[in-house]
Order: C-alpha cells, then sequence, then structure tokens
C-alpha cells in the first residue's frame, strides 16, 4: 500500500506542475503580455510532464496487474501470465 502512495504523489506532481504552467501561459496570451517564445516553452514544459504522468499511470497498471494476479486462485494464474 505504501508503494500505491508514493505512486499518488509521483503521479500529483507532474499534474500540478500542468494545470500551473497551463495558468502561465494563459498570462502570457493577454495582448499586454504576449510572449510566444515563453508560451512555447511553457507548452514544452506541460509535454515532458504529460509524459512523466503517463510514465507513473503505466507503472501503476503493472502494480494492479501484478496484484490482481497474486490475489486469483492458482488456475487463473496462466490467464494473468497471458494478459
Amino acid at each position: 500500500m505504501a508503494s500505491f502512495a508514493g505512486h499518488c504523489h509521483e503521479l500529483n506532481q507532474p499534474l500540478t506542475a500542468i494545470l500551473i504552467n497551463a495558468e502561465a501561459a494563459q498570462e502570457f496570451m493577454t495582448p499586454e503580455k504576449l510572449d510566444l517564445n515563453e508560451v512555447r516553452s511553457i507548452l514544452q514544459d506541460i509535454a515532458g510532464d504529460d509524459r512523466r504522468a503517463g510514465e507513473v499511470i503505466r507503472r501503476l497498471r503493472l502494480l494492479f496487474k501484478k496484484a490482481r494476479c497474486s490475489s486469483t486462485h492458482w488456475m487463473s494464474t496462466r490467464w494473468c501470465r497471458t494478459r
């Protein structure tokens, strides 16, 4: 369960960064602050944070798959190994 909590925290970090960067990009898109280079940089950061979040989700899927397979009946072991 501690592993799950760690993954949740690890997922929360890039999601928070995505939100903060999206809000910052909106600020730089106003006519008085328009800075396309800054917006481009922020969008690159958002894409990187999205990839980080995706990797955490992939690891969580593996964690849940292992937990589900280890708690199933021995006859289901073959099914777990083929999925």
